[in-house]
């Protein structure tokens, strides 16, 4: 059964296992020259005889390039800073050394690198080039959503112009919901 993986398993790293009541899952990173290879793993689902129930995989093999960053961890900050229109960060970049896999079966040193941005609001996952300094990838991982809801505009004693208007307590009043308007709640 051909799965694409070497026969020694040298440059699989493992990441974690864990064991239910039925069945063990492990997984493991690519790792070439000890720096894992960006998004490429392999998980493995085991019954608890061994058996191997479910392999996922998105391993393949790749010939790497030089293993020396001439671009800096500080420059390689700047450069996803400048990308992502970075004004203040809520807490400090965390960064480290990757391979990027091309197309073309190769990998790139790259710096991994992810800005926790307070304005803009953002949490960019960026790659840079190790080498050229160049963007590989960038992307917000915080999802921005519009939600609705409803609220008074300005109020329901204006709207309904009606001074004997009361909270009812704190309970629910015909009244007062009649005077709801529905707003979008941009950016959730």
């Amino acid at each position: 059964w051909e799965i694409g993986l070497p026969l020694d398993l040298s440059d699989l790293a493992l990441v974690d296992e864990q064991a239910g009541l039925a069945s063990v899952r492990t997984r493991f990173e690519h790792v070439i020259l000890g720096l894992p290879v960006y998004g490429s793993e392999v998980s493995v689902n085991q019954s608890l005889d061994g058996s191997v129930a479910a392999l996922y995989s998105n391993y393949r093999a790749l010939t790497p390039g030089s293993p020396v960053a001439t671009v800096s961890q500080a420059s390689a900050e700047a450069v996803a800073w400048a990308a992502a229109g970075v004004f203040s960060t809520r807490h400090p970049t965390a960064a480290e050394l990757v391979w990027y896999p091309s197309p073309d079966g190769n990998a790139r040193l790259a710096w991994k690198l992810d800005v926790y941005s307070a304005a803009p609001l953002g949490d960019f996952l960026t790659l840079v080039d190790a080498h050229s300094g160049k963007i590989l990838l960038q992307e917000n991982r915080i999802n921005f959503v519009d939600g609705s809801g409803l609220t008074y505009i300005p109020n329901p004693v204006q709207t309904s112009a009606n001074t004997a208007l009361t909270d009812n307590a704190d309970a629910a009043s015909a009244a007062l919901d009649a005077e709801r308007v529905s707003v979008t709640l941009q950016g959730l």
